[in-house]
């Protein structure tokens, strides 16, 4: 059990069988070299492989063991509910995420953060670039997109998906932020969780930290999809956000946008009647604006000259 007692700065860090990657995320964690307190909160989710082992290890004989809280789950909880569980556990003025297979390169990294929004009241998030490996360790990508590189709002939010690194974020821990039932029974908690923070301020793009590692494996839900899944998975997200924010057009937007992408690769994929469900929802959507009508027709356009229809 942490020693902390009153940490300036939570990390969250959820854990399901994973061995392998696990040390490096938690000495990625306690290498930070910072002026304040900070607990690593982990909750192992009930794995079933040698996580715990190696949780323990460290809890023994890293010099700073005493910064980890760690927790059991006697049953699997999934993935989400695991998240929520722990952010209840997390004391900090603020809270930093570093998932079990990812990890920091930057010593400096908290520090850095925390004095950007102690010193900067009208920000509530701080984020950084990342780069992804694959489970051997090989990096497949550099960074991430330059379009994501910018200072963020929620009416940008609106308009756009900004795909944040999540091992990259630090948040206020004290906005009093009430999760909405869209939020407790979704999947993609990251996305929905910066949208939901963007109410309460901005969200700020630090270019003086290093890149976070964020790992692509085989195990990982979001590699084993196909194109329709992923789709699909993001269209459900955005209809949860617009059953939270109704009066935002933007996020209707979105929701068209990928029931469009749906509506492609599962014609491709030979889904048939998840095409033909989601292309009949986006024809109505279309009937009373003239700028959707079109986009909805050029798309037509676009998949003939792909050959997407035979």
């Amino acid at each position: 059990m942490s020693l902390i007692e009153s940490p300036h700065v939570s990390v969250c860090m959820i854990a399901y069988n994973v061995e392998e990657y696990i040390e490096k995320a938690i000495k990625s964690v306690l290498m930070q070299e910072v002026k304040f307190e900070v607990e690593l909160v982990i909750s192992n989710d009930n794995s079933s492989d040698n996580t715990e082992e190696v949780i323990q290890n460290l809890m023994e004989t890293h010099p700073r063991r005493d910064w980890i809280k760690y927790y059991k789950q006697e049953k699997n909880l999934g993935m989400l509910p695991n998240y929520l569980w722990t952010f209840n556990r997390c004391k900090g003025k603020y809270l930093s995420i570093c998932d079990s297979d990812d990890f920091w390169t930057d010593k400096g990294k908290l520090q850095k953060q925390v004095e950007f929004l102690d010193s900067n009241q009208e920000f509530v998030l701080s984020f950084h670039d990342s780069f992804q490996i694959n489970g051997s360790g090989i990096r497949i990508k550099q960074t991430i997109e330059d379009y994501v590189k910018t200072d963020l709002d929620f009416q940008k939010l609106t308009k756009r998906v900004y795909p944040l690194p999540t091992a990259s974020v630090v948040f206020r821990n004290d906005l009093g932020i009430e999760f909405p039932k869209e939020y407790i029974n979704g999947t993609n908690h990251d996305t929905f969780l910066f949208i939901l923070l963007s109410q309460f301020g901005k969200l700020h793009y630090q270019s003086d930290i290093l890149p976070s590692a964020y790992r692509i494996h085989q195990a990982g839900t979001w590699n084993s999809r196909t194109k329709m899944e992923r789709s699909l998975h993001s269209l459900e997200l955005f209809e949860k956000v617009c059953k939270v924010f109704p009066n935002e057009q933007g996020f209707k937007m979105l929701v068209f946008e990928f029931r469009n992408n749906v509506f492609v690769y599962a014609l491709k994929e030979k889904k048939y009647f998840v095409f033909l469900k989601n292309y009949i929802m986006n024809f109505l959507f279309t009937l009373f604006s003239i700028s959707r009508f079109k986009k909805f027709w050029d798309l037509h356009l676009l998949m003939i000259k792909n050959k997407f229809i035979s």
